[in-house]
């Protein structure tokens, strides 16, 4: 598992210097970590060039499993938290997919053993999410949602752009931010209606009266991403929902130019939740957010 870890922050960071100040060990051990995983799966993972490094295609394939691989074992870690020291309390958390696939391994990464907490991890939409909190199904949940939220126990830890995301023959990042009303002759391919980005661009599409050309709603993440590549198509979406294929340059990306075009990162905790373990839970998120932000390894603006 740690050398699982070391390969997603060698991929998020773009090199191994990067990687290594990230995870806080030397550069020739996490070298060596690299070399043995490629040996173990028989594959290389990366192109080495002279600015760091770029995933192969068969490191692409693995970082999409891995990356859900560690928002499993946070799981799989939280169950058996009692089987490996007496458990004090329970905290049930709710994250969004797009949340869960940055914050877990950080999580995972931050977490101390001996904490006396299990923790169980549900991921769901930000709307399934409010309504488990409402009912006591969820102590905590983390979700990025562009509505306004008028809930007790609400903190907004950072906020996000909206993105226009395409590959390079498509959109041109040295232009800057792009208008709203430009996107209405660029062919766009979307999540569904349930996902939180999908519904914040139909949401800024009627605030500013406009209509998207939208060529297809697709599900899972991996089919779009093969029509924007293969098919030179968009997306409206989060900044790391793409954010491999940003960072190897296959995809590029402009911030839309809207007002109200940000999300919000919000922490949304139960009524009555138990101050000493909430208090933990808090400050390992805000340090987990940090660290991504500090890495360039997520888009967020800390609050």
């Amino acid at each position: 598992m740690r050398a699982m870890r070391y390969f997603v922050a060698i991929a998020r960071s773009g090199s191994l210097r990067a990687a290594s100040e990230v995870l806080n060990i030397s550069q020739p051990a996490l070298g060596m970590q690299l070399r043995q995983l490629e040996d173990r799966l028989g594959v290389t993972l990366f192109d080495r060039h002279s600015r760091g490094v770029t995933l192969t295609r068969a490191g692409a394939v693995f970082l999409e499993e891995a990356e859900q691989v560690m928002v499993a074992y946070a799981k799989a870690e939280a169950s058996i938290a009692p089987f490996r020291r007496p458990v004090t309390e329970v905290l049930r958390i709710g994250v969004s997919s797009t949340v869960a696939r940055l914050l877990i391994p950080e999580m995972i990464a931050e977490k101390s053993d001996s904490s006396g907490i299990e923790i169980k991890v549900r991921v769901g939409y930000d709307a399934e999410l409010r309504s488990n909190i409402l009912t006591d199904e969820l102590d905590v949940a983390l979700f990025d949602s562009h509505l306004p939220l008028n809930l007790p126990n609400t903190r907004i830890l950072a906020t996000e752009d909206l993105w226009l995301i395409g590959p390079p023959s498509r959109v041109d990042p040295e232009l800057g931010p792009i208008k709203l009303q430009a996107l209405q002759s660029i062919p766009i391919v979307m999540d569904s209606i349930r996902a939180p980005d999908r519904a914040f661009a139909e949401y800024l599409a009627t605030t500013h009266d406009i209509r998207f050309d939208l060529v297809a709603e697709v599900e899972p993440i991996s089919s779009r991403r093969q029509l924007m590549l293969e098919h030179e198509m968009c997306c409206i979406s989060t900044y790391p929902t793409f954010l491999n294929e940003l960072g190897d340059g296959r995809l590029v990306a402009r911030p839309i130019d809207a007002e109200g075009a940000s999300l919000r990162l919000y922490l949304l905790t139960r009524s009555g939740l138990n101050g000493q373990v909430l208090e933990p839970f808090e400050a390992l998120i805000e340090k987990a957010i940090r660290r991504l932000v500090a890495a360039n390894q997520a888009p967020w603006k800390v609050l």
